[in-house]
């Protein structure tokens, strides 16, 4: 799934930046009609519904919590046609035979929860391998391993994430196969460094990729790219089993995924698994990004509406569409709006599931075809290495990700003949998500105080500026990766650019495109206030942030520290922030992110105090994140007439204060359904 997608992504992009052609943009505005501008309603259209009466839901002995706008100390709550119907102190005429009553035990109750940036498919992927993510030394690793291997016996491949790096290294470099193959020899066995920078395969693994002879030589493709020094040999010249970096485990990778592809019913049983957990952690909503490959996001809104259309989905899903920074990026953002609008086609009645999956499905294949005609590429030097992969790949994309939904199409369209998708919906797509930079530890980050590495930003000022006005000519919320503040000024300058270009449309819509910058690690004290006059949704992760000394710090000096992670600036200049994970990455408990965000000091004496309160934190992942998505007016907050999201702790919030990572969730309740109750 995507980890494997990922790795594509990063050798496109990598291998398209060894040399930029100026006159893409240019030569793509040409070939491109403007379409008309998007002025239908930014919002969701959510019909109204029944509201009096008995509930179906009934929860009493509730304290709810930031509840502003309740006067009196309300404790019932009442769920009627996924709406919450009433809340207050009186109960009479509330009940009948079919209500289910709730008894919150006195405990809190608060909205349901939004984490505003997830992986989807990458998480769902993890959630079925083997995670190592806390562990801190090699005994316990392999001990993680084998018990994982024996309780899956049945697994052809066996995967395993989250590792960390460490003075000792828990995988020791020249003996890295050999330690797995341990564990289990034979199959192939597969472990991710928690970053995804690294990865160490056994033996089996590395026969089936080709690899277990004597080198140099390299393969070809590490030989052109000049990546031997990546793969670790041993003390006889043959691979040891570490690879670093993407480009260079992708051999491997690459390899297990054709020998061992998933089936779309897999990837569907471990979206709803994945999903349900979420669900346990007081999640009633995602934001989930894409990473690069428009493919696999649409493959991805396809399994969710389906998993919605069969009442197996607990939560609701904010999709985005990826924008690759090549010669196809206008076309990427015709794409993604021709998927909206047809997902809404969908929910106001048009059009049936079958139609929506037959024109998402002949979407999927176009955005293959696009880039597989990109021939005169070919002739020019280094970029005919990247041809011939490409080539190679597409028919692995179409194999693995395309094909079976073509073949499945007539299966599924029997069973659902006729059907229509729900009015509402859990599953909205009316985003574009792009990348400008890398990481700070890494040196891929685009800093004001740094000359750029080759291909960083991804997107050049030219580039941006169309993409962004283009996605807000049609009503498309921008989403960009951006790490370093040179990345988010751009982002900023692009976004100011559409806000003059687009204003007439602007007005005719009645509000402006609520785009979006992620990550915002590095920002200068001059774009902090921007955000709120441009309108644009900060979106950050609390557990990104860590104390000194790292090596975050070690390559930022100290003169930056202050516009870091800049949470509380942000809010203070009045701009909306939302919280998210970046899960897989980091744990998707919201809650050990508000632990985060509540406890933390100044990384140095002097330097602006950027903790917030609990409400600040609870807010980012809640009312804030409804923000992000256009719907304030109908979730986020325990309010009469909104959607019936709503989490029940197992104690009150009150008592945890110092260790908000410690709070349990009782119930889920996500469009008036209970999705998880604890035992």
């Amino acid at each position: 799934m995507n980890n494997y997608l990922r790795t594509y992504a990063y050798v496109r992009n990598r291998l398209h930046n060894l040399k930029r052609i100026q006159s893409d943009i240019d030569r793509s505005l040409k070939t491109i009609v403007p379409p008309p501008a998007y002025v239908e309603s930014l919002e969701s259209s959510f019909p109204a519904g029944d509201i009096f009466g008995p509930a179906d839901i009934l929860i009493k002995n509730a304290r709810i919590f930031s509840a502003a706008s309740i006067s009196g100390q309300a404790d019932t709550i009442a769920i009627k046609n996924k709406r919450l119907a009433y809340i207050g102190n009186d109960s009479a005429g509330l009940t009948d035979s079919r209500t289910v009553t709730i008894d919150a035990g006195g405990c809190s109750v608060i909205p349901g929860l939004c984490d505003a940036h997830v992986h989807l498919m990458v998480g769902a992927e993890h959630h079925q391998g083997c995670s190592v993510e806390d562990v801190d030394d090699p005994d316990t690793l392999r001990s993680r391993i084998r018990i994982f291997v024996q309780q899956h016996p049945d697994f052809p491949v066996y995967y395993v994430y989250g590792l960390h790096y460490m003075d000792d290294p828990l995988i020791p470099p020249k003996q890295a196969r050999q330690m797995l193959d341990e564990i289990v020899s034979d199959k192939p066995l597969f472990v991710y460094a928690h970053d995804l920078h690294t990865g160490w395969a056994n033996t089996r693994a590395l026969e089936i990729a080709d690899l277990m002879h004597r080198m140099p030589p390299c393969p070809e493709f590490i030989r052109e790219l000049d990546l031997c020094g990546n793969i670790e040999l041993d003390e006889n010249g043959y691979p040891s089993g570490e690879l670093r970096e993407p480009l260079v485990y992708f051999l491997v990778e690459e390899a297990l995924r054709r020998r061992f592809p998933l089936t779309v019913e897999q990837k569907k049983s471990y979206l709803e698994q994945a999903c349900y957990t979420l669900a346990s952690l007081g999640l009633t909503s995602v934001h989930t990004m894409g990473l690069g490959l428009p493919e696999e996001d649409i493959e991805c809104l396809m399994l969710l509406v389906e998993l919605e259309a069969e009442d197996r989905l607990p939560l609701r899903v904010h999709v985005s569409y990826s924008i690759v920074p090549d010669e196809m990026m206008l076309e990427d953002v015709l794409q993604a709006a021709d998927v909206r609008n047809h997902l809404e086609q969908a929910r106001q009645g048009h059009i049936t599931l079958p139609d929506l999956h037959r024109h998402l499905f002949e979407v999927m294949k176009t955005v293959l075809q696009m880039r597989q005609g990109e021939k005169r590429l070919q002739a020019t030097d280094p970029l005919t290495l990247w041809h011939r992969f490409k080539d190679d790949f597409s028919q692995v994309v179409s194999r693995l990700h395309v094909a079976e939904h073509g073949r499945r199409g007539e299966q599924l369209y029997e069973k659902f003949a006729g059907k229509r998708v729900d009015p509402v919906g859990k599953v909205q797509g009316k985003a574009v998500k792009l990348f400008m930079d890398g990481v700070v530890e890494k040196d891929t980050a685009f800093r004001l105080d740094h000359h750029p590495l080759p291909g960083i930003p991804a997107f050049s000022p030219r580039e941006l500026d169309q993409v962004v006005l283009l996605a807000d000519r049609l009503g498309l919320q921008t989403a960009a990766h951006c790490i370093g503040n040179g990345s988010v000024n751009a982002m900023l300058n692009s976004i100011e650019l559409a806000r003059q270009k687009n204003a007439d449309i602007d007005r005719q819509r009645g509000r402006k495109v609520r785009h979006r910058i992620e990550h915002i690690e590095m920002c200068t004290a001059f774009d902090i206030p921007r955000f709120r006059e441009l309108e644009v949704i900060a979106s950050m992760q609390a557990l990104h942030e860590r104390a000194p000394m790292t090596l975050w710090h070690e390559k930022v000096p100290e003169i930056e520290w202050s516009t870091a992670f800049a949470w509380k600036s942000l809010i203070e200049s009045g701009a909306t922030l939302v919280f998210g994970s970046d899960w897989p990455i980091v744990s998707c408990n919201c809650f050990e992110g508000i632990q985060r965000a509540t406890e933390r000091k100044p990384w140095k004496a002097g330097m602006i105090d950027q903790h917030l309160t609990l409400e600040q934190a609870l807010s980012a992942f809640s009312s804030q994140a409804a923000e992000a998505e256009y719907n304030e007016n109908i979730k986020g907050k325990i309010q009469v007439g909104m959607l019936a999201d709503l989490v029940i702790l197992l104690d009150n919030l009150d008592k945890y204060r110092g260790d908000y990572s410690k709070v349990a969730v009782a119930y889920t309740v996500c469009d008036g359904t209970v999705v998880y109750a604890g035992s």
